[in-house]
């Protein structure tokens, strides 16, 4: 005797089959309007205080970089912008080159110094991490891709001794923090993807 279909059934079923769509939904709608557990904001901005940050006169002016420039390069790049900046304690130039890589030179003796050491990524990787923490490797990729850049670029991996395993991307010619990943923005990711 075959089961008789009704509506109640059918509500039930669809019901059921739906259940765990919406359960899905809610727990990772709920993670996804709490971000701030497990993504930080604006993280490339924020440095530990293990080194001073404030700007001084630097030792080799503005206009030396140019005779640097030309000493080491000739006329093959072309300079689109200088910045000094301050890191680790020390000061830098960063040279943006039209169509090339930057180029980092150090503003007290002069010493260009991209690409950089692999110790020279790690200390400039240390500055976005608490001073304890103790980078256990470093690494090149020289085909990395950020989340929000899909363009490949070479970046020194510096990975960390902390419980989540923070890692810190750093520009392998001048520098610059890319991104930072750890357990907790991986699971982030997830979820939002889940969501979505």
């Amino acid at each position: 005797m075959r089961s008789k279909i009704n509506r109640y059934k059918v509500h039930l079923w669809i019901g059921m089959f739906f259940l765990p769509l919406l359960l899905i939904s809610s727990l990772t709608g709920f993670f996804r309007a709490n971000h701030k557990w497990f993504w930080k904001e604006d993280y490339k901005k924020f440095k530990n205080f293990s080194y001073e940050y404030t700007l001084k006169e630097p030792a080799i002016q503005l206009n030396e970089v140019f005779r640097i420039f030309q000493t080491n390069f000739g006329d093959t790049l072309r300079i689109s912008e200088i910045k000094l900046k301050s890191e680790i304690g020390r000061l830098f130039y960063d040279v943006k080159v039209k169509g090339g890589s930057p180029i980092l030179i150090d503003a007290e003796s002069g010493q260009l110094l991209s690409p950089l050491s692999g110790e020279l990524a790690k200390a400039f990787a240390s500055q976005y991490v608490k001073p304890e923490l103790k980078a256990q490797k470093v690494y090149l990729d020289n085909n990395y891709k950020s989340r929000k850049d899909k363009k490949s670029r070479p970046v020194y991996m510096v990975e960390y001794n902390d419980p989540l395993h923070t890692k810190i991307m750093i520009d392998k010619n001048n520098g610059e923090i890319e991104e930072e990943v750890d357990d907790n923005l991986k699971f982030g990711f997830w979820m939002v993807k889940l969501h979505d």
